[in-house]
């Protein structure tokens, strides 16, 4: 008798667990209504969720090989700054839009359309 192969098994076992979760998001979709507004921070989360994509890995066939050619006839930076500062001003610029949209608030103004419109989907 072989022993099993573990791989194939938690890649099947994750596989398993990411389409439990897409039917949970489908089913909480289900449940809202598609002309309700949300918040900005609850637009933000949304928007997040549609944009970002999990990294995923690839087979080896796949994957580059060899020396990689240089890059002609486009912007290339010849050496990288660090901007000291972007982490302070990022928070400052979020904290004000924040503040204009009342995000933070107990009762959050809601005027952003929820993911029907994000997603392309018809609003009835």
């Amino acid at each position: 008798m072989s022993s099993p192969d573990y791989k194939l098994l938690f890649q099947r076992a994750e596989e398993e667990i990411g389409q439990l979760k897409q039917e949970k998001t489908q089913l909480a979709q289900k449940n809202t209504h598609p002309t309700q507004k949300t918040s900005f921070l609850e637009f933000l989360r949304v928007c997040h969720e549609l944009l970002s994509s999990p990294l995923q890995v690839g087979s080896p066939s796949h994957s580059t090989k060899g020396a990689m050619p240089p890059p002609r006839g486009k912007y290339c930076p010849a050496n990288l700054v660090r901007w000291e500062e972007c982490a302070h001003l990022q928070q400052e610029i979020f904290d004000s839009v924040c503040n204009h949209f009342n995000a933070r608030q107990e009762h959050p103004t809601k005027m952003f359309w929820l993911f029907f419109v994000l997603k392309g989907l018809p609003m009835d």
